[in-house]
């Protein structure tokens, strides 16, 4: 319709005047209304989650060339003591963000 381009949010009044034009009760426009506003909601909400898995990928290719370049360049046992403080620092990550949502 060419009202919502020009008001996404009519009050009453422009609703009742809207329903007597098209011959329609004032609960089928709130309900019009509603429904296009979760639509384009919905395209919204598309829109956001392709763009974060394409920078999920992006992140998760990055990342692999990146270990894959510390993997050419440092020898295997820096390598594993590096995994290692990685694996400690995200231990410690996850206790404090527990401790954070049980309200520490």
């Amino acid at each position: 319709m060419r009202i919502f381009k020009e008001d996404t949010d009519p009050d009453l009044e422009q609703k009742q005047e809207l329903s007597k034009n098209l011959g329609m009760d004032i609960k089928q426009v709130n309900s019009w209304f509603y429904k296009r506003h979760l639509q384009i909601k919905a395209k919204i909400m598309l829109l956001e989650t392709s763009f974060l898995r394409n920078d999920n990928k992006r992140l998760r290719d990055e990342n692999e060339l990146l270990w894959e370049t510390i993997n050419k360049t440092v020898c295997k046992n820096c390598v594993d003591q590096l995994q290692g403080k990685i694996h400690r620092l995200q231990s410690v990550i996850c206790k404090i963000m527990d401790s954070k949502n049980k309200g520490w």
